[in-house]
């Protein structure tokens, strides 16, 4: 396997990995609310988990929006540029 496929295969595992652990977090906080407010009995473990989760997604959503070079950026100063200035800016702030 070349460079090119490991970091390939790696790059799908993580965003397999991504949604898994959304999906993962969002039944759980689910079956936690209906636990809550039908039952009247909540799970002890299940808002921990959810936080660890959340964290977890943070960290790996940054990886993967640095890798499409999909950050939320604050363009208003290289907006007002005029077009020779604005092309190096991006690229120097790229």
């Amino acid at each position: 396997m070349g460079k090119n496929k490991i970091i390939s295969f790696i790059d799908k595992l993580e965003e397999i990995l991504l949604v898994s652990m959304f999906v993962l977090m969002v039944l759980i906080i689910f079956i936690q609310v209906i636990m809550r407010y039908v039952f009247n009995n909540s799970l002890s473990w299940s808002e921990e988990l959810g936080k660890f989760l959340f964290v977890w997604l943070s960290w790996i959503g940054i990886s993967i929006g640095e890798r499409r070079n999909e950050h939320i950026k604050i363009t208003m100063l290289v907006d007002k540029l005029p077009p020779f200035a604005k092309k190096y800016a991006i690229f120097w702030l790229s």
